[in-house]
């Protein structure tokens, strides 16, 4: 009999629980105020479009920073969603839609009577690449043994009120970026999860807002690393292609390295400079405004020794760069071995002629020095020529071409000297017969 009581009683305390529960929503719900959420986003022709099944998040707060908690929900076709809220003295709320980024609206004070309406205006999210530009695209070229290395660091932005967002897993989002032909150890540094290495080009999946809206623009979309042979040769031809309009472009090469052999560089450009109105003489070529000297606006420091290449270009452009002056390693053995093969040959052939021409012709010893010293006048001239060109073609480095010049100058000087006393010991000789 105590038992059947005990449930009776425990059945009676649950069931005066839940009615007065009941009674405290009831009494809740007609006290609650309606707060209605719109979330509308920038249409292709500027407009304001609503944003259907975005979800929202309400959030009651105490001001300054206490929350109360927080209603969710889903926008309907119209793109709003509706909320009944307890109102609290002081209260507020903050409405919140995260769409590929968090947008908060203006705080809503419950206080006063009557329904509570919050607008959130978001941006409309495309996959086309089209609506893309590099704001900075900065090309770091360095040597590197055999190769020459290039670092080249990509910033991206939008010309339009609307957010990209692509995946490598949708291919056809994705944002290609072209390398030069031949380019080798090609590695992403950034973003290492959202890039691939493909045949000849990186697949890069990013998001890109427009500038200053997060501070995301400031950061560098992609950082890859990839080198170029050189194949012993002091000067290296390459071009790429520009997938999207470049605003700024630099091309930078340090004239120091970590070399011991090569501490420092003295590497020259050639490529395209633009006309007097800032244009491309060559459409289908991507021009540079300047090449300077200065670092700044580069990822070196301000005082490093560099030389660095600034333009721009628009989508589809080719960049083409011609470069000497890089470390190689000369081959003298065998420029040394060629030489003395035709000094032999030459020193055998001039003294058969010297001894044919005297036993013919009698000529003095004085007149065969007079013809063997202009030759090598002339010798020399043509290889300071050839010295000359060498430079041009990037075969030799500076320092290498003013060594080499200098002990030519020394030779020539020897040779006009002598040719001098010669000739004036001949005019004298002439005088007297």
């Amino acid at each position: 009999m105590s038992v059947t009581r005990a449930v009776w009683n425990a059945w009676c305390v649950s069931a005066l629980v839940v009615l007065g529960l009941v009674g405290v929503a009831s009494t809740a719900a007609a006290q609650s105020v309606p707060v209605t959420v719109e979330v509308v986003e920038i249409a292709a022709d500027g407009a304001d479009v609503g944003v259907e099944g975005a979800d929202v998040s309400l959030h009651i707060v105490i001001p300054p920073h206490q929350l109360e908690g927080t209603l969710r929900g889903v926008t309907d076709g119209s793109g709003r969603a509706r909320f009944d809220v307890v109102p609290r003295p002081g209260a507020e709320v903050y409405a919140e839609v995260n769409r590929g980024g968090r947008t908060f609206s203006d705080p809503v004070s419950l206080d006063t009577p009557g329904d509570k309406r919050v607008r959130l205006r978001v941006m409309r999210t495309t996959q086309d690449p089209s609506v893309l530009f590099a704001a900075t695209m900065q090309t770091i070229v360095e040597p590197w043994e055999d190769y020459v290395v290039f670092s080249q660091v990509w910033t991206l932005g939008v010309d339009q009120e609307i957010r990209f967002a692509s995946s490598t897993e949708d291919m056809g989002s994705i944002v290609r970026i072209p390398l030069p032909e031949g380019a080798a150890g090609v590695t992403v540094v950034h973003p290492e999860d959202r890039a691939r290495v493909m045949d000849g080009y990186i697949a890069l999946g990013t998001e890109v807002t427009p500038a200053g809206l997060d501070g995301a623009s400031q950061r560098p979309h992609l950082i890859v690393r990839f080198s170029l042979p050189t194949e012993g040769s002091r000067s290296l031809r390459w071009e790429q292609e520009m997938p999207m309009d470049v605003e700024r472009a630099s091309l930078v090469v340090p004239q120091v390295s970590t070399h011991a052999k090569h501490p420092t560089l003295n590497v020259r450009l050639n490529v395209l400079m633009c006309d007097e109105q800032g244009q491309s003489p060559d459409a289908a070529m991507m021009c540079f405004r300047e090449i300077s000297d200065r670092a700044e606006g580069t990822l070196l420091r301000d005082d490093m020794e560099v030389l660095v290449a600034r333009g721009r270009a628009e989508r589809g452009q080719i960049m083409r760069v011609h470069s000497r002056g890089w470390p190689a390693p000369y081959p003298w053995d065998r420029i040394a071995a060629i030489v003395l093969s035709l000094l032999a040959v030459g020193v055998g052939s001039f003294l058969y002629r010297r001894e044919l021409r005297r036993r013919r012709s009698g000529v003095t010893e004085a007149g065969l020095a007079l013809a063997a010293l202009r030759a090598q006048r002339e010798q020399l001239f043509a290889t300071a020529g050839e010295l000359e060109e060498q430079l041009a073609r990037g075969e030799v480095l500076q320092r290498d071409y003013d060594l080499a010049r200098a002990r030519l100058r020394e030779q020539l000087g020897v040779v006009l000297r002598r040719l001098r006393e010669l000739e004036g010991d001949e005019v004298r000789q002439s005088e007297d017969a």
